[in-house]
């Protein structure tokens, strides 16, 4: 059975997915394990753009201390309200302990998750968000990120690397037809701007 997290939620930078593979669970060390495929379809494109343009800016590159983890690891929780409430409780702790400067939100359901975390008041249905809504969400937020916040933006899940993937690159990248080099060039950004942040310190080489 994989286990819940990887990593330290000490990390400035989180990373959260959906819930664990049912299939390849037993197989699988950890959340978005590197044997995966999905962590390369939704995850390596991206930091591949924001290592180049982290080098190319600032002469360093990320070490990879991101603490990671998935929303539920059971996805059946999804649909039983109690069980997720308990869920969303526990990360809502965690952040507010650990304060991530950024908690990178791989999917719909990892979003609107973390998103209700960050309420104050619980709600009872989640909300639905399309390609295009998410793309706007990341477009407010990533314009708008706070040093002294804990900072939740929406990505894409495994959607950008399917049978949709030709929508998701076009309406998700501002019109450039490239959702990881655009998404990339959009996070290297916010961390040129926030290098300075004590919570990035033990990511820069």
């Amino acid at each position: 059975m994989m286990e819940r997290t990887d990593g330290t939620p000490n990390s400035g930078i989180w990373l959260l997915a959906d819930s664990n593979p049912v299939v390849w669970q037993n197989d699988l060390d950890v959340p978005l394990d590197r044997r995966f495929p999905t962590r390369h379809n939704i995850w390596t494109p991206i930091e591949r753009v924001i290592q180049s343009h982290l080098f190319r800016e600032c002469k360093s590159r990320l070490d990879e201390k991101y603490y990671i983890r998935n929303a539920v690891e059971d996805p059946c929780v999804k649909l039983q309200k109690d069980l997720l409430a308990d869920e969303i409780a526990t990360f809502r702790g965690l952040l507010n302990k650990h304060q991530p400067l950024l908690v990178l939100c791989f999917g719909q359901f990892a979003f609107e998750f973390a998103r209700r975390a960050q309420q104050k008041e619980n709600e009872h249905s989640f909300r639905y968000w399309s390609v295009d809504k998410l793309a706007e969400q990341f477009i407010k937020r990533t314009s708008t990120v706070r040093g002294d916040a804990v900072n939740v933006l929406p990505l894409l899940h495994a959607s950008v690397a399917r049978g949709r993937f030709r929508v998701c690159h076009e309406k998700f990248s501002g019109g450039n037809r490239d959702y990881f080099q655009y998404v990339g060039e959009k996070l290297a950004r916010v961390l040129v701007e926030h290098r300075t942040d004590p919570r990035l310190n033990c990511f820069w080489m």
